[in-house]
């Protein structure tokens, strides 16, 4: 298995250009980039920047549209549209890509001497525990995008139906921020085998319909329970903050406990509100024991897997 890294300028300008038309309100939204990436922004470039935002919200399926314009698909006539009425931002994308040019190169070298040998295997057993065939883990790309020079971490996407990652990797490079990319790199590859498992849809609307649905339950702010149930897992297989499934694999360290890593969650909650995001991923660990026990015996995915998690999402949420 390979996971290639790529510098694709195109790719780059449309995730830019999505960003800086401010069309997206969900979790995914990050007004520091967005600040970043809007400073090159003139205020006659405002009626294009509406127009893709218009475009982007009026599709029933939002993502699909950026998929195909990160790969280069033009077959419709929306993603035709929104590369033809952006041409003249082009230039204005230029002074954001040449300053992170050399960074994207060194990155790029970086992520292609990554070995995933010693995680194959536990890739294999989490696509069987997704009831996927094995074969389900293949190669893929990851698109490099533009950092914000502020940004210490790296931050990935992954659409369905897409055979490629999105990576904005950190603005500097050292040994402790490769083991991060390396990490989000793994977390979005585990929520490509999550898109693909019919078994997972099953067992997260089974706990949606048994935990949340009867009582009427807010999801966490930004998020769709849909959402929360994709990232919950997927930070239970990989995850910078709790480590996950395959963290003997990327850190080097055995899998991590909720007693253990409980003292700094119980600090942040001293200090302030955590995030919805913090929330998750810490709720997360919670599954970890029994997703492990059922990966290491063959078993597949149910919605017993979600119980800890959804139960301390609703009591953090409520007190």
């Amino acid at each position: 298995m390979n996971i290639i890294a790529t510098i694709n300028k195109n790719t780059a300008f449309f995730y830019w250009l999505q960003t800086v038309s401010k069309w997206d309100t969900s979790y995914a939204f990050e007004h520091p980039l967005f600040t970043y990436y809007h400073q090159v922004i003139q205020p006659a470039d405002n009626l294009i920047l509406s127009q893709v935002r218009t475009i982007i919200q009026s599709d029933l399926n939002p993502y699909d549209i950026l998929r195909k314009l990160y790969g280069g698909e033009f077959d419709d006539e929306k993603s035709r549209l929104i590369a033809h009425i952006s041409t003249p931002l082009i230039d204005r994308f230029d002074s954001i890509w040449q300053d992170c040019y050399e960074s994207l190169v060194m990155w790029r070298n970086a992520i292609n001497d990554f070995s995933y040998d010693d995680l194959y295997l536990q890739l294999q057993k989490i696509a069987v525990f997704l009831g996927l065939d094995r074969q389900a883990v293949q190669d893929s790309t990851v698109f490099l995008l533009p950092p914000r020079p502020e940004a210490s971490g790296p931050a990935g996407h992954k659409i369905s139906s897409s055979n490629f990652i999105l990576l904005r990797p950190p603005y500097s490079f050292n040994d402790q921020k490769k083991e991060a990319v390396r990490i989000v790199i793994l977390h979005e590859y585990a929520h490509g085998l999550i898109q693909q498992s019919k078994l997972f849809q099953e067992a997260g609307r089974l706990s949606y319909e048994t935990l949340i649905l009867p009582k009427k339950l807010v999801s966490p702010s930004g998020y769709t329970w849909r959402s929360v149930y994709n990232e919950l897992l997927a930070y239970c297989i990989a995850s910078r903050t709790i480590g996950g499934y395959l963290s003997p694999q990327l850190t080097g360290r055995p899998y991590p406990a909720v007693d253990e890593l409980r003292p700094s969650f119980e600090r942040l909650l001293a200090k302030r509100k955590p995030t919805s995001n913090q929330i998750i991923n810490w709720a997360s660990l919670h599954m970890l024991p029994k997703l492990t026990d059922y990966i290491e015996e063959g078993k597949t995915i149910d919605a017993v897997i979600f119980e800890p998690a959804v139960l301390l999402i609703n009591e953090l949420f409520e007190s």
